[in-house]
């Protein structure tokens, strides 16, 4: 009970008053005004104001039936993908629905191509049939009608090992991947983090903030290495006519396999020194229009299924295999959208201020996209609901929030950041970034003495404004505990609701 009162006071602290940021904010100012003033005393939530909170999330919660249809109706949602159109449609049309204002959808791009599944199958033929765990790499091109083969492993490093396979491989389903050993779990598969731990994790220092993306020198040899030495295989296995190219996955076991985009036969630039140049290199964007002339159609196959393979041929089987890819290429829109809504704040001082929610909305397309991060989703969505339900009036605006783009780099959040703060520039924060702690030092440490009176925290600055919208975005991911953890389904009928996941088929 004493965890859901605290975690109740840092919601309401959070998003209806000004005073839950007080230390902070003087904390933030170098100036002595700041450090004389009186400390203002921290806001209590009435209890009654609490209890609507809890009587709405506990008693007609909305959470599940959000994800369930995110995720059984809609389901995988690969960016610019049909599927992904649906979602943010649907979630624009839905946030509206429950009272958000300004619902739209904000474009960024663009992106490229969309990308979904036709139809696929996928079996060993002989010696017997043997079904298997298989799915297409995302943005594959489809193969030639059903493929039916032999299966051939290619274990190749030096020029001397490609040789050996010249000229045997034309027409074949050709293994590329090494065999994975399993081990038994012998841990729980999930774990809660203790209060010490999530005490060092808050307390963490700040990155780097000279060039936080900056890969050091070893790990741009490894990932060249990595990527430039799968683009030589694949173009190698084109080359020689292969017809389908099988991987390992690279993680997962008792049957689940993790699918995500198509490698291409193009080696990455010897230039790449960041994050954004690894995801903005042509050979790591299977979305752009005409890579699939640079690929071959694709399966990544669950460890088990694979690893049986590599077994039987290396007893001397001669496995057989037939695999259908009939997929499509969406070019109609290149760009992509991100979900945005908000519940505007009401007092006129601090309606400027904005407290950040939300999460990605795409996923990758093999499975409904639940963990990852439909539940975020969910939970973001049902935050701002319960809020409006309360008939709560925030006086910070609070927004939400649903990127795109992020399995393939961070896109969607990235874009948005851009547009609406800022960006780096040689190294240094520049735009609206730059002009925050320009502004604080000045016009907030200027104003501070003279718009505090013991009791009340400053009007609100552009400089500040700025700087809260960083801040509320850090408040808000205590705040969503209390969603997660007091007010939905999964703690108060913590049994029926894990009972509803495993009914859903929910990951």
């Amino acid at each position: 009970m004493l965890r859901r009162k605290l975690i109740s006071a840092t919601l309401l602290s959070a998003l209806l008053l000004p005073t839950a940021a007080t230390a902070q904010t003087n904390g933030v100012g170098t100036t002595t005004a700041a450090a004389t003033t009186t400390t203002a005393k921290v806001y209590s939530a009435p209890k009654e104001t609490i209890d609507k909170i809890r009587d709405e999330g506990l008693n007609r919660s909305q959470v599940m039936q959000t994800l369930s249809y995110l995720t059984d109706v809609i389901g995988g949602r690969l960016t610019n993908s049909p599927n992904m159109k649906h979602a943010n449609e649907w979630t624009k049309e839905t946030l509206a629905k429950w009272g958000l204002q300004n619902a739209k959808l904000e474009a960024w791009g663009p992106f490229g191509r969309g990308w979904s599944l036709k139809n696929y199958s996928a079996q060993v033929v002989a010696p017997y049939a043997i079904p298997v765990i298989a799915y297409p790499k995302a943005w594959s091109p489809s193969t030639k009608g059903a493929v039916t083969s032999e299966v051939v492993l290619f274990e190749a490093k030096t020029d001397a090992d490609f040789e050996k396979y010249k000229g045997k491989l034309k027409g074949k389903i050709v293994l590329v991947s090494g065999v994975r050993p399993l081990k038994a779990e012998e841990k729980a598969l999930s774990s809660r983090r203790s209060n010490e731990t999530l005490e060092k994790m808050a307390n963490a220092p700040a990155p780097n903030g000279d060039n936080p993306n900056q890969f050091p020198p070893e790990a741009i040899k490894n990932i060249l290495n990595f990527f430039n030495g799968q683009a030589r295989q694949m173009k190698f296995l084109m080359n020689e006519g292969a017809a389908v190219m099988l991987d390992n996955s690279g993680q997962g076991s008792g049957g689940t396999l993790f699918v995500q985009g198509a490698s291409l036969a193009i080696e990455l630039s010897p230039n790449i020194k960041t994050i954004e140049d690894l995801f903005n290199d042509a050979g790591f964007q299977p979305q752009r229009k005409g890579a699939d002339a640079n690929m071959l159609p694709q399966v990544t196959l669950a460890t088990e299924d694979y690893n049986r393979l590599v077994r039987m041929i290396q007893f001397g089987e001669k496995p057989t295999m037939t695999v259908e890819i009939n997929a499509q290429y969406h070019d109609d829109d290149p760009m992509s959208y991100n979900t945005v809504a908000e519940i505007p704040g009401t007092d006129p001082r601090l309606k400027d201020e904005v407290v950040m929610l939300g999460g990605h909305l795409d996923s990758w397309h093999s499975s409904t996209g639940a963990t990852d991060n439909g539940a975020g989703c969910a939970v973001a969505m049902e935050a701002a609901r319960i809020l409006i339900a309360s008939g709560l009036k925030p006086r910070r605006t609070i927004r939400v929030a649903l990127w795109s783009g992020e399995e393939q780099g961070l896109y969607g959040s990235s874009f948005y950041v851009r547009q609406h703060l800022g960006e780096m520039k040689d190294g240094k924060r520049a735009d609206v970034v730059a002009e925050i702690d320009a502004q604080l030092d000045g016009a907030y440490a200027a104003s501070h003495a003279a718009e505090t009176k013991g009791s009340e925290r400053p009007q609100s600055t552009s400089a500040r404004s700025s700087r809260r919208w960083v801040l509320g975005f850090v408040a808000l991911a205590a705040s969503l505990l209390f969603v997660v953890w007091a007010l939905s389904p999964l703690q108060a009928r913590r049994n029926e609701g894990r009972k509803a996941y495993q009914r859903r088929g929910l990951r």
